[in-house]
């Protein structure tokens, strides 16, 4: 595709207009000894946010500062626009942008699978960049960083969609143990993630993109390609830094697709329609939990669960603390209220006021010997089927109670009888749904 280069006069004279109206306006673009960052001849910031390239002339608009996120649910019906709205980066004609957006522009499977990625999310994403004043093209980074991936791991070990190293994943608050990765937790680590864009976007004097730079080759990176360009009295912008190539092309990357996206029409690009509201909700949990039974709280299978959470490695949340879980967003108040019944009974179980549910049928009759699979008597039979109308109940003691190796029966559906020994962390719910019967059969 042919790209219509710019009157090299008009980026000069824009780039003076930007560079007189910066040094009268601002005191952000000044790196620790009141020493001004300038621009590079290179580059046009236009005063207007106009594309002096012929493009679209509003795609990095800046924000209204007044308008709050309630204004910003409601008066956008998809979150596309929500999103472009919280666009606040400064507009910039490069060819290292020109060179990006090709490549995407003629590339749109890519886009459609980042995007299928990103929607479960997107509007999780937003929110929090809304909450913390950050620009909205931050919340296309993943799209850079790992094509929003969770499971993606880079050669450095850096992991989830906005690819932290495990230290610096540790210093911003990101949990890491044998069954759970916050690098790798969509949620937490975009939290993370604006903590650590913050911090950079201090250190670098307000500059996005040189904190967008430092948060790609490291803080010390960024600072020594500065001070190196105030020895030789140059320029100390992004584009005037000598910087690795990787982070040469992950800056204009990054801001190609923010304008992609923003004239998706102009460049034939179809945008998924997202409605702006939440389709998954993180819903706090202060507990740890078998994850079979949230899953059946949330009334989604156990695959979706880790699916739309992808930091939990195993069927258990073992975390000190609190945590999110994305669920369904209508269903998020019916798994608060199960939440909250799980946690009475196991502070009544803890308490010893009653009994974990492996150990109350070992204590009412042990299950036959190996061949009988009928239970001991009418009455254990039918406190067993009392029990039953509350799975959730039954599910939450055998998780949070103390584990007895028994056997138990069932008949599968071919009619031969089963024994399988309870493993810790079992539920009624998970032994029924492996052997394809209900919670009744297992009961009985």
């Amino acid at each position: 595709m042919n790209w219509q280069k710019p009157d090299t006069r008009l980026l000069r004279l824009a780039a003076l207009m930007a560079f007189s109206l910066a040094a009268c306006t601002q005191h952000g673009g000044q790196y620790r000894k009141d020493v001004s960052l300038t621009d590079s001849g290179d580059v046009s910031l236009s005063a207007e946010g106009k594309n002096l390239a012929g493009g679209t002339g509003n795609w990095l608009s800046k924000r209204d500062g007044s308008r709050s996120a309630t204004d910003n649910l409601t008066r956008h019906d998809n979150l596309w626009d929500r999103l472009f709205d919280l666009y606040d980066l400064p507009p910039i004609e490069h060819e290292d942008i020109d060179r990006e957006l090709e490549w995407f522009v003629n590339h749109p499977t890519y886009l459609d699978r980042v995007q299928t990625r990103a929607e479960p999310f997107l509007y999780s994403i937003v929110r929090q960049l809304e909450k913390h004043d950050v620009p909205g093209e931050i919340a296309l980074l993943p799209i850079i960083e790992s094509a929003f991936q969770p499971q993606a791991v880079s050669p450095a070990h850096a992991a989830g969609i906005w690819q932290f190293i495990p230290a610096t994943g540790k210093r911003y608050g990101l949990k890491q143990n044998h069954s759970y990765d916050g690098r790798r937790d969509v949620y937490a680590s975009t939290r993370a993630a604006i903590k650590y864009l913050k911090k950079l976007h201090r250190d670098f004097n307000g500059d996005w993109l040189l904190a967008i730079a430092a948060y790609n080759c490291g803080e010390g990176a960024v600072a020594r390609a500065i001070q190196k360009n105030l020895a030789r009295n140059k320029p100390t912008d992004f584009w005037s830094l000598d910087l690795p190539g990787e982070t040469r092309s992950y800056v204009p990357r990054l801001l190609a697709v923010a304008r992609l996206f923003e004239g998706a029409d102009q460049y034939g690009i179809g945008l998924h329609h997202i409605p702006n509201e939440a389709v998954f909700k993180p819903v706090k949990v202060s507990t740890q939990l078998d994850l079979a039974l949230a899953a059946d709280a949330a009334d989604i299978s156990l695959d979706k669960l880790h699916e739309l959470n992808p930091g939990f490695k195993h069927k258990r949340a073992e975390l000190e603390g609190s945590y999110r879980l994305f669920i369904p967003a209508e269903k998020s108040d019916d798994f608060k209220n199960a939440l909250y019944r799980l946690a009475q009974e196991s502070q009544v179980s803890a308490s010893g006021e009653d009994k974990p549910i492996a150990q109350d049928a070992a204590d009412k009759k042990p299950l036959a010997s190996r061949g009988d699979g009928h239970s001991a008597g009418s009455e254990s039979s039918k406190d067993a089927k009392g029990k039953a109308a509350e799975p959730a109940r039954q599910a939450a003691h055998a998780s949070t109670g103390v584990a007895h190796l028994h056997d138990t029966r069932s008949e599968d559906t071919s009619g031969k009888k089963l024994s399988y020994v309870v493993q810790p962390g079992d539920t009624l719910w998970s032994i029924a749904k492996k052997h394809a019967l209900d919670v009744d059969q297992i009961s009985k």
